[in-house]
């Protein structure tokens, strides 16, 4: 494996922890903590689709719906 692949695991496992987290943070409704993830999972990974996706999913349930059509043109944007 190479360092190329290393990195690249490791971004794909510190997102699959976020996404965990934001599954432990939703059933609690703990939408705000979940937000948070999602921030921080963006960071680490700022191509990655799904978060950008799933961080709209949650500002809409905060009621955030400006924010969280940008995160979703993110997502649409990242795919074209």
């Amino acid at each position: 494996m190479t360092e190329s692949d290393d990195y690249h695991q490791s971004k794909l496992k510190n997102i699959q922890i976020f996404n965990e987290r934001e599954i432990y943070s939703c059933q609690g409704e703990n939408y705000q903590e979940a937000l948070l993830n999602y921030d921080q999972a963006s960071k680490i990974d700022a191509k990655n689709d799904l978060v950008w996706y799933k961080k709209g999913l949650i500002l809409s349930k905060l009621e955030r719906y400006q924010e969280a059509l940008l995160s979703f043109q993110q997502a649409v944007d990242i795919n074209y």
